[in-house]
């Protein structure tokens, strides 16, 4: 074997696990993931329990699109039909109570903690 090449393959070796190691955590980092489906023209859970760093995915399973939208917290914008958005627990928890902007009625909220330990 020639000098270096050693070196080379333990360095290739190394750059392959660290390109390949994001893609096995199947948890998102900091939290867990929570999911909130919109399904006839209702959320559910209408109430869930979330920790800091938690990540929210509000899934439309509607034709309509909605909203998910906590005044000055955050807000979705508009969420079409069969799409998805995520929202990141803040870690200053507190309650989170939400609305869909084209339907009123349709009302939840996430209830925060500290994170996950």
């Amino acid at each position: 074997m020639k000098p270096g090449t050693g070196r080379a393959a333990a360095d290739a070796i190394l750059r392959t696990l660290l390109v390949l190691l994001p893609v096995s955590c199947s948890r998102p980092v900091g939290g867990e993931r929570v999911e909130v489906a919109i399904r006839n023209f209702a959320f559910a859970p209408e109430s869930a329990m979330v920790s800091a760093g938690d990540t929210v995915v509000f899934r439309n399973h509607d034709v309509v699109p909605h909203t998910a939208t906590a005044a000055g917290k955050f807000d979705s914008d508009s969420i079409g039909a069969t799409a998805a958005w995520q929202w990141i627990v803040p870690d200053s928890g507190g309650r989170y109570e939400y609305i869909c902007i084209y339907h009123p009625t349709m009302k939840g909220v996430l209830i925060a903690g500290r994170p996950r330990s």
